[in-house]
C-alpha cells in the first residue's frame, strides 16, 4: 500500500501554473490583410480616420491601416472576334457517307421487293 504522505510529484504540469492553464502554451500571434471596398469620404485621409475609427469601435485594438487606394472601375468586357465555323472533321463525313448509303439500299430493297410482289399479281 502506497502511503500518501511521503509522495512526491516530480515535473508534474500543474507546477508553477494555475490548473485551469496546465498544457496551454502562449497563442501565436497572426498578421493578417483585410480589403475593405465601397468606402466613401472627400479624401484619403478622411477615409483613413473614417475607417480607423470604426474598427476601434469594434474592439480591434491593434491594428494599422497601410493604404488607401481609389478603386479602380470594373474592366470592360472583351469583345471577341466571331469564329469560323468549324469544318467538319473527314471522319464525320465519311460516317455520314455511311448513313447515306445504308439508306439507300435500304430504299432500294424495299423498292425491289415491292417490284417483284407487284409483277407476280400480273
Amino acid at each position: 500500500m502506497l502511503n500518501v504522505r511521503h509522495a512526491r510529484r516530480i515535473g508534474h504540469p500543474f507546477d508553477g501554473q494555475p490548473p485551469y492553464l496546465a498544457g496551454i502554451e502562449a497563442m501565436p500571434k497572426y498578421r493578417a490583410t483585410v480589403q475593405v471596398t465601397g468606402m466613401t469620404g472627400e479624401s484619403p485621409r478622411a477615409v483613413r480616420s473614417a475607417l480607423d475609427e470604426q474598427l476601434r469601435k469594434s474592439g480591434f485594438e491593434n491594428c494599422q491601416i497601410v493604404s488607401v487606394d481609389l478603386e479602380a472601375p470594373p474592366p470592360k468586357a472583351l469583345m471577341r472576334a466571331p469564329t469560323a465555323p468549324a469544318v467538319e472533321p473527314a471522319w464525320r463525313r465519311q460516317a455520314n457517307m455511311g448513313g447515306l448509303l445504308l439508306v439507300a439500299a435500304a430504299a432500294w430493297a424495299i423498292w425491289f421487293f415491292w417490284w417483284m410482289l407487284s409483277a407476280s399479281s400480273e
